[in-house]
């Protein structure tokens, strides 16, 4: 009796479950179809979407190859026309590398205006990775060196000097060069020190911060000798006894000739 009860009781349920989803199926059975539907074309488009930006990227991939070989083989215009191509269809990434690659290409080819436009693009480019924003930045202030008075040239590169930053070991010897060329010298130390003293920069930076720091003591050296009394007054003596010396020697000399042109 009791098994025949539990029987009956299960029945019940099922099918009371089976009439709660028809329930829900008869209210909810298109949400439940459209929702699968999404899934499965959210996965297909996905993969498309997948396949078709790896193909762009290849594509954009092969031309930035073509433009680097024009440009190793010193055929300029080519290499900056297709440069050029590759900004324009390419997907970020590669169009900023091809437009940092068009700004060098520039500068080969002795066009420093476009060249010097092209970076302070790809500078001002919020879009683009901070580690290439940073090295247009870099190649800005490498053009202007010279050019551009020391207060623009710090504007450009003091935040670039950072101990993060991969353009730092560049950034502090263009300071330091800006620094010489206008005539300051503290500064000029400054930065060359702290090439010096950073052991990760690159043995040509150190070695062109070790000749410039040689070159500044040398300088500094000469000044204080200048500006010393004592070793002034020190020198003085020397050359006024270099002059008596020079002035004795010709006395001699003369004094010597005399009784020979007598004797003749």
């Amino acid at each position: 009796m009791v098994d025949s009860n539990d029987s009956f009781l299960r029945e019940i349920k099922q099918e009371l479950e089976r009439e709660k989803f028809e329930r829900i199926w008869q209210r909810y059975g298109i949400f439940i179809i459209a929702g699968v539907v999404l899934v499965l074309a959210s996965v297909g488009g996905y993969q498309w979407w997948r396949a078709h930006t790896l193909s762009i990227a290849q594509e954009a991939g092969a031309q930035y190859e073509v433009a680097l070989e024009q440009a190793t083989s010193n055929k300029l215009d080519e290499a900056a026309k297709d440069f050029e191509k590759v900004v324009e269809t390419a997907p970020k990434g590669y169009a900023t590398l091809a437009e940092l690659q068009l700004a060098a290409t520039h500068l080969e080819a002795g066009k420093e205006t476009e060249a010097l436009a092209t970076f302070e693009k790809v500078a001002n480019d919020a879009g683009a990775d901070t580690l290439l924003r940073d090295f247009a930045r870099l190649q800005v202030a490498a053009i202007q060196l010279g050019k551009a008075d020391w207060t623009e040239m710090e504007n450009r590169l003091t935040d670039l000097t950072g101990a993060g930053n991969a353009w730092r070991h560049s950034a502090r010897e263009l300071l330091g060069l800006a620094a010489l060329g206008a005539g300051k010298s503290k500064e000029a130390r400054e930065y060359f020190e702290s090439v010096l003293g950073d052991p990760e920069a690159p043995p040509s930076i150190q070695e062109r911060a070790r000749i410039r720091m040689e070159s500044i003591v040398a300088e500094d050296m000469k000044a204080s000798k200048q500006s010393d009394p004592v070793t002034e007054g020190q020198g003085k003596a020397a050359g006024d006894d270099k002059k008596a010396e020079e002035a004795k020697s010709v006395s001699d000399g003369q004094a010597k000739s005399q009784p020979e042109e007598a004797g003749k």
